[in-house]
């Protein structure tokens, strides 16, 4: 393959990887009936607890709209439920339903597969997974 000059760019190498890691783990999980997106709902729910729209969509970094048809689809399928927040009815909270908890622990072996076999790929996984929370939390208090 001949070298392009934009895979010396950290953005442009990151996005190629990213999707490549994200189109293995979407096939996965497609064949339990979740998008990549849904499992990540449901993985912040189950290990974080309920969560307003507001905080998924910026967990998930998407917009409001989209977090909302994502959550929709979601519902749909009774994988979450939606409450208005016991403090203030103007917020919703999304919970994850009973059946959401057991596809999540279906899909966390399938994550789990893919993640095996990106330490054989990757010598110093743990290293990189550290530096990438990092560089996410810097960036995430340099926003624009």
């Amino acid at each position: 393959m001949t070298k392009r000059i934009f895979d010396n760019h950290l953005a442009s190498l990151m996005a190629r990887v990213g999707r490549k890691v994200n189109n293995r783990l979407t096939a996965e999980l497609r064949s339990i009936g979740l998008s990549l997106d849904a499992w990540l709902v449901l993985n912040i729910l189950v290990t974080e607890g309920s969560k307003s729209m507001g905080e998924i969509a910026d967990s998930l970094v998407l917009n409001l709209a989209t977090a909302t048809k994502l959550i929709d689809r979601m519902v749909n399928d009774n994988l979450v439920y939606r409450r208005p927040y016991y403090r203030d009815r103007r917020i919703v909270e999304i919970f994850p339903s009973d059946a959401g908890v057991i596809r999540h622990e279906v899909a966390k072996k399938l994550v789990a597969k893919e993640q095996a076999a990106l330490e054989k790929l990757i010598p110093d996984l743990d290293r990189l997974m550290h530096e990438l929370v990092r560089l996410n939390q810097d960036l995430d208090q340099k926003k624009p």
